[in-house]
């Protein structure tokens, strides 16, 4: 009972996770999206209830956070879509209630590790027995089938990118480190499957930025699970004469990706550079996208420069202050790995929805709260009984209207479908709701 008590911290985030990744749950519940949204949205209620009471931030900090608060919701208010960006404005206000779970994981984030790295085992090892199930059946193994746990492949790359500097930290686990070294070069061999080129370049820098400062006999630990992965894929590509791959594996296209961005910056006006459209703004007609696949963009579109300048500089400051900490700390791997992975994920949040979906935008905030943890942010305080009963009245109110708002979202889904943003269906409104029944 005390473990629990003193561990409920990483028992609440290890329970999201696998539950997000639980086999087949998805045919009980809203499906391989919705459900990890369902599962995140419970996640932010509880951690709201118990960490905003208790919130402490720097007056600086805190006229900070106040205004970009105070600009998202007029960017809300002025917005085209009230119900869809009340509820993107409540999220990303409830988002971070992550950080101070992050911060109080910092503390001892051993059972974070162990847990993306055994999430990382089961995706990947599922995702190869899928693959010889294919081989078995001379059928031709395309990524969408063999992938597991997700319902587009690039998901399944954000959580790649997210947890492969967790599999990195462990080869320098004495019981795990061949566990770690096959899990490695399996995850490289997935990624050169999966033709990921964001994904890949993100990995390739921040691996070069965890060899730099650990010790150098890790590089050649490195490049041997990168060589060993390259000869998997030279034989699932030419011994199993797959000749189709060769265009989907050494693509040029941008996937649309260009010509959503010039969408964008083409309708950029006064009223976007300043308050944005609104969160949860964003939607591509021409496209039928319900992100437009780069962070820095979608911030600018939705919340506007204002907000985008302060989230740049908020993030300038972060890594600066983290690689003056790296210099000064070099044995802390453990800093180091939270810090690669933070920087991987801003990497392939340039060219994809890293920011919008479930599982790497929890993951996000908590990298987040670790890495100010570690930095010697203080982020509780002890309030009178006065201020925290206020506090807690204000935090029960904004969850309960959170909670009604992601319940009445789901029954008001846009019927023609946008590509995933809050819900996979990406696009909600009054004028849709089905409030007699729900319906997937």
């Amino acid at each position: 009972m005390q473990f629990i008590k003193s561990h409920s911290h990483h028992i609440a985030l290890s329970i999201f996770l696998i539950a997000c990744l639980t086999p087949f749950i998805d045919e009980y519940f809203f499906g391989l999206f919705n459900e990890k949204r369902a599962f995140q949205s419970i996640l932010l209620s509880m951690c709201a209830l118990f960490y905003f009471p208790s919130l402490k931030l720097e007056k600086k900090a805190n006229l900070t956070l106040t205004l970009v608060l105070l600009l998202g919701l007029t960017s809300t208010l002025l917005s085209n879509n009230l119900l869809h960006s009340s509820l993107s404005y409540l999220h990303a206000t409830m988002l971070i209630s992550l950080v101070f779970l992050g911060y109080k994981i910092k503390s001892d984030n051993s059972i974070l590790f162990y847990t993306i790295l055994f999430s990382n085992i089961f995706l990947v090892s599922y995702s190869l027995l899928n693959y010889s199930f294919f081989i078995l059946s001379s059928e031709l193994p395309l990524p969408d089938g063999v992938l597991y746990g997700f319902y587009n492949i690039r998901f399944f790359n954000q959580f790649q990118v997210l947890s492969i500097p967790f599999v990195i930290y462990f080869l320098l686990h004495p019981n795990l480190h061949r566990v770690a070294k096959v899990t490695l070069t399996l995850n490289f061999f997935l990624l050169l499957f999966s033709s990921a080129r964001g994904a890949s370049i993100a990995i390739l820098v921040t691996t070069l930025v965890y060899c730099y400062f650990i010790n150098r006999s890790m590089i050649k630990e490195i490049l041997f699970c990168l060589l060993a992965a390259i000869l998997l894929f030279s034989l699932h590509y030419f011994y199993l004469s797959f000749y189709h791959s060769a265009e989907y594996t050494i693509r040029t296209d941008s996937s649309k990706r260009y010509e959503i961005w010039l969408e964008i910056i083409n309708n950029i006006y006064l009223k976007t550079l300043l308050f944005g459209n609104g969160p949860g703004g964003y939607k591509s007609e021409v496209f039928d996208f319900g992100h437009p696949h780069n962070s820095i963009l979608q911030i600018l579109n939705n919340w506007g420069a204002i907000v985008l300048s302060i989230v740049v500089w908020f993030i300038y400051k972060l890594i600066t202050q983290s690689l003056t900490f790296i210099k000064k700390n070099k044995d802390n791997n453990e800093f180091l790995t939270c810090f690669t992975s933070f920087v991987s994920l801003l990497i392939y949040s340039l060219v994809s929805g890293v920011i919008v979906m479930p599982i790497p935008q929890t993951f996000l905030f908590i990298l987040v709260g670790i890495l100010l943890g570690y930095l010697g942010y203080n982020l509780v305080e002890r309030k009178s009984k006065t201020h925290k009963k206020v506090a807690q009245i204000i935090t029960f109110t904004t969850s309960l209207l959170y909670a009604a708002l992601v319940i009445l979202s789901y029954n008001c889904l846009d019927p023609k479908p946008h590509g995933p943003s809050f819900w996979s269906n990406g696009q909600l409104s009054f004028e849709n709701c089905k409030l007699t029944y729900f319906e997937d």
